[in-house]
């Protein structure tokens, strides 16, 4: 088929590609290991959001606090799943740039 020629185009090339074919395999593979990492990353992000909510809330009068921070966490979590696995993001990595 002929690429597409719109903004993008190739994401959504890229998801009509890979979807049913590794998203199967990968939650299928659900075992110990998936849940330590997952509570793992899911305590790495908690902790710092929650801390600099404490603070936010502190400057800002109550305006932003841990609920906002946990949220906004969330969404840039979720956006750089739906993402991160583009070949963008793997094209602009910090230590090719620096070689080029």
């Amino acid at each position: 088929s002929s690429p597409r020629k719109s903004l993008c185009g190739n994401i959504i090339n890229d998801i009509k590609q890979t979807i049913g074919t590794h998203w199967v395999k990968e939650m299928t593979n659900f075992n110990q290991k998936t849940i330590a990492v997952s509570f793992f990353l899911f305590f790495a992000a908690v902790a710092p959001a929650i801390t600099f909510g404490a603070i936010y809330a502190k400057v800002t009068h109550n305006y932003i606090g841990a609920i906002e921070m946990l949220a906004a966490t969330a969404w840039c979590g979720i956006f750089y799943a739906l993402v991160g696995g583009m070949p963008i993001v793997s094209d602009l990595n910090p230590s090719r740039l620096n070689n080029r």
